[in-house]
């Protein structure tokens, strides 16, 4: 079989409107801003945010696809990003004049939620109870082996020492009967 050499020919703008001003758009997401976007979206959507849109949210929703949508008007589009305000994102006409143009737009959701539920389910499992269960497992396993490591001198000693200590607070004035705390009224005078 012979080989062929493919070249790649960049796909033509596409020219759109938005309230009577023209602009252009590149069509197709290059494979390197991909993995800007995706990686900007992640930073956002699971980072610590202090003003986050939606306080109770766990994640910032929002905010990543108000800034996914940013970024794409900056890299894909010659559209002044000090003209556009908030106001525009909200809108669906500018967004799916944009995002409408953009061949591969489906092809990049796709791997961004592929990407989103993978971390998701690494958390959880990370979360999980099976995972906390053997972290305390392993725990328990540390604690047995230093405990090997004391001496039984050592564990008289403590015995020792705590029982002192307990005697000492029943007979002061902290304490009362029983361990109890005194109350203001049986302090002594």
């Amino acid at each position: 079989m012979d080989k062929v050499k493919l070249e790649y020919k960049a796909p033509e703008m596409v020219t759109e409107a938005y309230n009577g001003v023209g602009f252009e758009i590149n069509p197709i997401l290059s494979a390197e801003n991909q993995v800007g976007l995706i990686n900007q979206y992640i930073e956002t959507y699971f980072g610590e945010n202090e003003e986050k849109f939606v306080v109770e949210s766990e994640y910032s929703y929002l905010e990543a696809e108000l800034q996914l949508f940013n970024m794409i008007v900056q890299l894909n589009t010659n559209i002044d990003i000090d003209s556009v305000v908030l106001e525009m994102y909200a809108e669906m006409s500018l967004s799916s004049k944009v995002l409408g143009s953009i061949q591969n737009y489906g092809d990049f959701r796709n791997k961004l939620n592929y990407v989103i539920n993978e971390i998701k389910q690494q958390e959880s499992l990370r979360n999980s109870i099976g995972k906390v269960i053997s972290d305390l497992v392993a725990k328990g396993y540390d604690v047995l082996n230093k405990l090997t490591d004391i001496s039984p001198e050592t564990i008289e000693a403590l015995q020792k020492t705590g029982l002192e200590l307990a005697n000492t607070l029943k007979e002061s004035s902290v304490l009362g009967e029983g361990g109890i705390p005194a109350s203001k009224e049986e302090e002594p005078k």
